[in-house]
């Protein structure tokens, strides 16, 4: 998919209606126009329109606020949504913001799950008792890069190892770490960790340190989309 900004609101027009079945919002966009810097993203695959973003620019609090957008009905359920949530806050990094925002409703739970798996927290609900239900505000908080150091020992009864790698991982990916060092390697736990970081749009440089020569060297290394060194420790 390639995402692009446009200036031209009115070139989306005709793909809100094929998305939604209705006409687009022009009112409530005009009135955000004149209180906000408005960025409009298209989504186009082999150079056809697929769908769209529009993104509020908030100087005041230094935030992007994902506004409205939507996907062609079928090319739902393809992870469009998650790749541009992904290319946003990147955008958002690049350009110096300090969060991204973002709401949906507890009608929409597919939406729900990918902002809490992209690291998103909730801020903010506000209750409905009609329409789309309780509307849940999502905040995606910028940081800076820093390293980590972490051991994946582990006892054989631990129940909630990989459960806490999941947590790990995420809370990582949250604060912006790109650089990570593994010391007290357990095969398992390191091949686990290394595809569930394969999911995220960032894949943090990896140095895993060994006690000695370890066989799984060559497997661990074609399972990470990212740079992994492998480096012995000095006794």
């Amino acid at each position: 998919m390639e995402i692009r900004k446009i200036e031209d609101v009115n070139s989306i027009l005709i793909l809100h209606s094929e998305i939604f079945g209705k006409d687009f919002p022009m009112q409530s966009y005009e009135k955000k126009r004149k209180q906000n810097e408005l960025l409009i993203f298209v989504y186009k695959e082999e150079q056809q329109l697929i769908g769209y973003s529009i993104i509020v620019v908030q100087k005041e609090i230094n935030n992007l606020y994902a506004w409205y957008g939507g996907v062609l009905p079928k090319y739902q359920g393809r992870g469009l949504n998650k790749q541009f949530l992904e290319f946003l806050i990147e955008y958002a990094r690049n350009k110096k913001f300090d969060s991204v925002t973002l709401a949906s409703s507890n009608m929409r739970p597919h939406m729900l799950r990918l902002a809490i798996k992209l690291g998103f927290d909730i801020y903010d609900i506000k209750k409905r008792n009609f329409g789309d239900g309780d509307k849940i505000y999502f905040k995606f908080k910028i940081l800076p890069e820093h390293s980590r150091k972490l051991s994946l020992k582990t006892k054989k009864e631990d129940a909630t190892y990989f459960a806490n790698l999941e947590r790990t991982a995420v809370e990582m990916m949250k604060t912006n770490c790109s650089k990570i060092a593994i010391e007290d390697v357990n095969e398992m736990g390191l091949k686990y960790l290394l595809k569930y970081l394969n999911s995220f749009s960032k894949y943090p440089e990896v140095t895993v340190f060994l006690d000695c020569e370890e066989t799984f060297i060559k497997d661990i290394s074609a399972i990470y989309k990212g740079k992994i060194l492998f480096i012995k420790k000095t006794s």
